[in-house]
């Protein structure tokens, strides 16, 4: 759930590695604590698009590789490779073993992947961290990497994160839209979905999650 991009100065929130660093050791207690649900809705969601393998995946800003961790409950075999700006969140995926391999790194970085390798690119909460110059670049590397039929998934806050004490970007979802599909991608699935916290924040039945997150699912033809 976590990553910026090379660009991080860029940023309203130029410390994200750092931040992350720092919580990468107890990050899967807080997930478990507020009850994140961001990849299996992701998961499920792209299921229901009709995604059913293979997978060998590309999960952009991994984190502690959850991501991955949820897709191999769900296919078999699965080959998940991560990317994260946190070197501690990558030493922790590694220790982890949720995803194949992960590496420290940003968009710029996905440069180094070969053309047509992969079945699925996901990225889960992490557009919030990235400018719209990024995005863009994100959504190219995207239609680069994956093989003709390929499926991308990408969960984002259009109103940005709501980590306490994180200031990060907002996002239009048509402007997310139209950089997917401008790259010829065909989205399948633009909805909100929610918290994905578990109704984090809500302290009555009766009260709205204060955190809205949208996902947006498609296929590169």
């Amino acid at each position: 759930m976590t990553v910026s991009s090379a660009s991080a100065a860029r940023t309203t929130y130029p410390n994200v590695a750092e931040h992350f660093n720092l919580q990468a050791s107890k990050y899967n207690i807080g997930v478990e604590k507020v009850r994140w649900t961001g990849p299996q809705i992701l998961v499920q969601q792209l299921i229901k698009s009709g995604f059913n393998g293979p997978v060998k995946g590309l999960d952009f800003g991994t984190g502690r590789g959850n991501v991955a961790k949820v897709l191999k409950e769900k296919f078999n075999p699965v080959n998940v490779k991560g990317y994260d700006v946190s070197a501690e969140m990558v030493r922790h995926a590694n220790l982890d073993g949720h995803n194949d391999l992960t590496l420290k790194g940003g968009v710029r970085d996905l440069a180094e992947e070969n053309e047509n390798e992969y079945h699925l690119f996901t990225s889960c909460g992490v557009l919030d961290f990235l400018t719209p110059e990024d995005t863009e670049a994100l959504s190219a590397q995207a239609s680069r990497v994956l093989k003709p039929g390929g499926y991308f998934a990408v969960t984002y806050e259009p109103r940005g994160t709501s980590f306490p004490g994180i200031q990060t970007l907002q996002h239009d979802p048509k402007v997310l839209r139209s950089q997917f599909e401008s790259k010829g991608g065909r989205v399948l699935v633009q909805a909100s979905v929610g918290g994905l916290y578990d109704n984090f924040g809500v302290k009555t039945p009766h009260e709205k999650p204060r955190v809205e997150n949208h996902i947006l699912i498609g296929k590169y033809l």
